[in-house]
């Protein structure tokens, strides 16, 4: 049988059902949180795909120049064709040139050409002898390539030099690095990279030790253990792995 209705009872009754509303609007709620962060970053991953690609096909086309200053910037469409007419002995004209201009406002920041046809900016990268000629000018051709990109370039170039220093072939193909049969891009160079421990990462090619001396200087700039941190190191067990760690359903002995 039921106590007598008093007025706390009804406040307990009314409290107890509020938590419960409460607790259900708050569940309910939060399924509607996720359901719309999930469609939300599925349509910004979206966007930012469309993005990428769009304005992939803006820079398709284009080239930078480095190292290359107009004497005037007046003049700087036909110096620069110009330029590229005696350096890469191409038959370039105008017509054929949609927009050229600086990266910045410096001197040396790099011309922007966009060509008209794709077909007609591969002919700057035609005769590689040419372009390797123009590093005593201390000018140099590349492709105009996204922000993401770059930084793919980059992680690629790094393990491309990486690889050859230690006599490994390998080139590098659009966006990945092919070592024999195998290809890797760039994340999956990072992630090799993150989950070996042992190999030493350099900067630039300049910070890495090239010859042997420079090796056994550093070798020998490596501090040595003292016998008490030899001691010290001994005590150190490594843990048992979980396969020796079983019992394979066997009881454990008791020792008496």
């Amino acid at each position: 049988m039921a106590g007598p209705v008093t007025l706390e009872n009804i406040k307990s009754l009314l409290v107890e059902n509020s938590n419960s509303v409460k607790s259900e609007l708050v569940r309910k709620l939060d399924d509607i949180f996720q359901k719309h962060s999930k469609k939300n970053k599925k349509q910004y991953e979206e966007l930012s795909e469309q993005c990428l690609k769009l304005e992939r096909r803006v820079r398709k086309n284009n080239i930078l120049i480095f190292g290359f200053t107009p004497e005037t910037s007046n003049n700087i469409y036909n110096e620069t064709v110009e330029k590229l007419n005696s350096l890469l002995s191409l038959n370039l004209s105008l017509k054929e040139v949609n927009n050229i201009y600086r990266l910045g406002n410096k001197e040396n920041s790099p011309i922007v050409v966009e060509f008209l046809s794709f077909i007609r900016k591969l002919d700057i990268f035609k005769d590689k002898e040419k372009l390797k000629n123009l590093k005593n000018l201390k000018i140099s051709i590349a492709n105009d390539l996204c922000p993401s990109d770059r930084e793919e370039q980059k992680i690629l170039l790094k393990h491309l030099r990486k690889n050859r220093d230690n006599n490994i072939e390998c080139t590098i193909k659009g966006f990945k690095l092919q070592i024999g049969n195998n290809s890797y891009s760039a994340k999956d160079l990072v992630e090799a990279n993150t989950n070996t421990n042992s190999d030493t990462e350099y900067d630039t090619e300049e910070d890495s030790p090239d010859t042997e001396e420079e090796r056994k200087n550093n070798k020998e700039k490596t501090p040595t253990l003292t016998e008490n941190q030899k001691k010290e190191k001994k005590k150190i067990r490594t843990p048992p792995s979980p396969a020796h760690t079983r019992n394979h359903g066997k009881k454990p002995r008791r020792h008496r």
